[in-house]
């Protein structure tokens, strides 16, 4: 098992139409047979930066992940909506986090 962590920065003036294509995004993503978990955060001191919380029990539930028509519809609707590309960083679970 593994977890992806995302950071997002949105443009501020795109910050609904984010919010509404994340959403969609979120649910689409949590009908995965192969997606453990998906969570969308928002920070509080600043609501234009955004986390995504991923979880994947094996490489393939990501290679399906990605190869989803929703994740390339996604790809498509939110680089206009974003301040730089994303940051995503993979880890490993140690402690507390179970499948």
């Amino acid at each position: 098992m593994f977890i992806l962590h995302v950071n997002i920065n949105v443009k501020p003036e795109c910050l609904d139409e984010f919010m509404k294509e994340i959403t969609w995004f979120a649910e689409e993503c949590r009908k995965e047979p192969g997606c453990l978990r998906f969570d969308v955060l928002q920070e509080l001191e600043d609501p234009t930066k955004f986390m995504i919380l991923e979880a994947f029990p094996t490489d393939e539930g990501v290679v399906a992940h990605q190869q989803s028509e929703h994740y390339k519809r996604w790809g498509q609707v939110a680089p206009p909506l974003i301040v730089e590309p994303r940051i995503r960083v993979r880890y490993r679970p140690i402690v507390g986090v179970e499948g």
